[in-house]
């Protein structure tokens, strides 16, 4: 009798243990998975600022910026840069292998909001988008445009500043800024 009563709750005992076993491991890869998505936010990477060679200015041509992993080059057409009208950015690399490439316009000495723009591949190592920045009625502006490269051990922020003024304008766009000069609808950032 003892061993009828071991061999009907060993079937049962064993559907348990399987269907317990089931419920650990889809426990373990839902763990596994939330991990994986969570990494980034959990465990952030880092992120490296990198200095630019100080005599380049964008208004003349490429500048530059060399890592101890490899080299970044950027590019503004047409030169000078100019207000309210697109023009192209272009970001080439040696070495880095990002996964992604943004840069982000920002008002130095005036809140203008951010203005990311994402770069797409174009070829190998080189990456480009069509970028506008917006008017201030204030006149002639410093900017910053902070190219960010995303790679798989963290961020690089390469920061480029650089100003804007009449000499960039259209002759529509100045003629704008003369006729509204007195009322700023930019904000001062400090």
């Amino acid at each position: 009798m003892q061993d009828a009563l071991h061999q009907t709750a060993g079937p049962a005992t064993g559907r348990r243990g399987v269907r317990q076993g089931l419920i650990a491991a889809a426990v373990a890869l839902a763990l596994a998975v939330a991990a994986y998505w969570l990494e980034p936010i959990l465990f952030p990477q880092p992120d490296f600022v990198a200095a630019p060679d100080p005599g380049c200015s964008l208004h003349h041509g490429p500048c530059t910026a060399t890592l101890a992993a490899g080299r970044i080059e950027v590019r503004f057409e047409p030169r000078p840069i100019p207000l309210a009208q697109a023009f192209r950015v272009r970001v080439a690399t040696e070495g880095l292998a990002p996964r992604k490439i943004e840069i982000d316009f920002t008002g130095v000495e005036m809140n203008m909001g951010s203005n990311l723009v994402t770069l797409a591949p174009v070829a190998d190592d080189s990456y480009a988008a069509e970028a506008v920045l917006p008017v201030c009625s204030s006149g002639p502006m410093k900017w910053r445009a902070t190219v960010i490269l995303h790679t798989g051990r963290g961020r690089i922020l390469i920061p480029y500043v650089f100003d804007t003024g009449e000499e960039a304008l259209s002759e529509r766009s100045r003629n704008t800024l003369h006729a509204s000069h007195k009322e700023s609808r930019c904000t001062s950032s400090t």
